[in-house]
């Protein structure tokens, strides 16, 4: 885990962070609709879905600073990288958690993706972040079902790692 130490002289959002570190629940959301006919017409070159989508998303969080960057006490981290966590449904009816560091080259994300998340699904044990790590992202898929807002149970206000559904 690669970090460096966010330097509160020099970063333009210092203020920003002291304003809204007092605020019981400094946490936002934004939601949207996404148009994903193309990611799906890929499913028939052997492009999984799923897979591309976490790829996507791990682009993008990584295209934005800000989303790497994490609180620690009064201080805060920005990550070179963050490690995209998702959730796993197991043969056994209930769910684990994958971790699948994000790599650029999409051939080697999707294939690391592939079998780390086909570990978990076939029974893996829970493996719940506790709050050792702070370098990852939490992804959920539920294609199932047609929401335009969602709610992510949150430890509290210390807790400043991003959530996707």
């Amino acid at each position: 885990m690669t970090y460096t130490l966010v330097d509160f002289q020099t970063w333009p959002r210092a203020a920003q962070f002291r304003f809204f570190r007092t605020y019981q629940q400094p946490h936002y959301a934004t939601t949207t609709r996404m148009d994903v006919t193309h990611l799906m017409q890929r499913k028939t070159d052997g492009v999984s879905p799923y897979r591309a989508c976490l790829y996507a998303i791990g682009a993008g969080l990584h295209a934005v600073p800000e989303l790497c960057m994490r609180f620690r006490g009064d201080t805060v981290v920005a990550h070179d990288m963050v490690t995209l966590s998702m959730t796993v449904p197991t043969v056994a009816g209930s769910f684990g958690y994958a971790y699948v560091p994000y790599v650029a080259d999409f051939d080697a994300f999707e294939a690391q993706a592939a079998a780390l998340i086909g570990e978990v699904a076939k029974g893996g044990v829970l493996q719940a972040n506790s709050g050792e790590r702070d370098d990852l992202a939490y992804l959920s898929c539920m294609p199932w079902l047609d929401y335009t807002a969602i709610n992510n149970a949150l430890p509290g206000p210390d807790d400043c790692i991003p959530r996707v559904t």
